[in-house]
């Protein structure tokens, strides 16, 4: 995905919706992200090319299973 996109900007918020305040922004390439429990990203970013792209969540649960494992898997097309 990131490959297809330029990004503007990523904002790190402290919740979601109205009241969430921004606690982080990033500017630049991105090439990875980890939003904890709680928090919410906002990427500001312009497509560059076409194509699908499956993005997932590597993070391990106390019982081994990554989150990808119990179904945080998500495909985004860019057309």
């Amino acid at each position: 995905f990131v490959s297809r996109v330029y990004t503007r900007k990523v904002q790190v918020m402290d919740d979601l919706g109205a009241g969430a305040k921004q606690i982080g922004e990033i500017k630049g390439a991105v090439s990875e992200g980890e939003i904890y429990p709680g928090g919410t990203t906002e990427w500001w970013f312009v497509p560059v090319a076409t194509g699908n792209a499956t993005v997932w969540c590597h993070i391990k649960d106390k019982d081994g299973k990554t989150h990808r494992d119990k179904g945080m898997e998500g495909m985004i097309t860019i057309l």
